[in-house]
């Protein structure tokens, strides 16, 4: 009895595949987009190309603080809000994050929270 040969393209799967950065599964590299090598992008790896084309800029808290130092937070005392500029780590496009200010200060303190983690 002889051994079955194994599939070539199995075998190319099991050494070349890769974890998508958007959705966490595997994918193959030979079908994948290398965010790393986008400028834009603010992620490192690969992804499925219909993540990429398809991903929710707003899922997932997938915003980082935009990095141009140019671009500042906006302090609207009349509304009371604050607008940080954010960028999506997947695609980099621009935008703004809105939040109350009364969310944000501590009257007991008379200091304003300070916002961490990722946007």
């Amino acid at each position: 009895m002889s051994t079955p040969e194994p599939d070539p393209d199995e075998i190319w799967k099991a050494t070349h595949s890769v974890t998508c950065v958007i959705c966490g599964y595997v994918a193959d590299d030979r079908e994948a987009k290398n965010l790393s090598e986008d400028d834009d992008t603010h992620l490192d790896g690969e992804a499925h190309w219909e993540c990429w084309e398809n991903h929710d800029c707003l899922e997932d808290g997938r915003f980082i603080r935009d990095p141009d130092p140019d671009v500042d937070a906006d302090i609207d005392p009349q509304a009371e809000t604050v607008s940080l500029p954010v960028v999506c780590k997947v695609c980099g496009k621009a935008s703004r994050m809105c939040y109350d200010l009364a969310a944000l200060y501590d009257p007991e303190a008379d200091e304003f929270e300070t916002i961490t983690g990722p946007l």
